[in-house]
């Protein structure tokens, strides 16, 4: 178990990201929006306020995602199935393997600290820290979404490193795949850029924390900030640098 105080952690400079006007004919582009980047002192306020959940039923039409039976055999000829829920563009793709749907943005400034977002998750009634991430658009490659979603996220791009082979979210539930991108952020002097916050993104928030001691980090916020919750390969990420500190 790994033990540490948000006491003792310094505190990160807040940089304000200024209001700019949206272009209204983009539907990506939904709203205007003033962000500060926030700090881990910040969490627990921001993450005390939980939406209360009026409804929950089956949508006759969905957008975005469709539940659908996948039926197989197995190496004995006997034939299975399986429930599975995909995005609703991937229909015309369920043959393709590599299919990749999104990207995973691993942001690192040369202070040594890393770029996540906070924001608030329905299906957990949650907060969550994340990787910025988002969908790649169509004849888009990784690297050009993930430089684009950094953006739109946070004011901020930078430059390509590394892409990782297509990885699976939860392959027990969905056929959705990712690729991480590792971004090296040169400098910030872009926070007073443009910030586009599309119409489910209405609690997303940038925040830097520092790579130093990061699996303690995210442990004492969880304790603190009863409505928050880790996303997985954020965790293993953390707890992938805390074991290469102890070998």
């Amino acid at each position: 178990m790994w033990h540490s105080s948000l006491a003792t952690m310094k505190r990160v400079k807040e940089l304000s990201i200024s209001k700019h006007d949206c272009d209204q004919s983009t539907l990506r582009y939904c709203s205007t929006v003033s962000l500060s980047m926030i700090t881990v002192n910040d969490i627990p306020q921001i993450t005390s306020f939980v939406p209360e959940q009026q409804e929950l039923r089956p949508l006759e039409s969905p957008k975005w995602l469709g539940l659908f039976e996948a039926k197989f055999q197995d190496e004995k000829g006997t034939t299975r199935s399986w429930e599975v829920c995909n995005r609703i563009h991937k229909q015309e793709q369920l043959s393709r393997s590599n299919d990749v749907d999104a990207v995973d943005i691993i942001a690192i400034l040369p202070s040594r600290r890393i770029l996540l977002v906070l924001q608030y998750r329905p299906p957990v009634q949650s907060w969550t820290l994340e990787f910025p991430s988002g969908l790649i658009d169509p004849n888009e490659s990784p690297a050009t979404a993930a430089l684009r979603e950094l953006k739109e996220e946070t004011g901020l791009t930078g430059v390509v490193s590394r892409i990782s082979s297509p990885i699976t979210y939860e392959p027990g539930i969905t056929g959705s795949c990712s690729r991480m991108v590792w971004v090296d952020v040169q400098n910030h002097d872009g926070w007073e850029e443009n910030v586009h916050k599309e119409e489910d993104e209405w609690s997303l928030r940038p925040v830097l924390l520092e790579l130093t001691r990061l699996a303690d980090v995210l442990e004492d916020l969880v304790a603190q900030c009863s409505n928050l919750k880790i996303d997985s390969r954020l965790y293993s990420f953390a707890a992938g640098l805390d074991a290469a500190h102890k070998v």
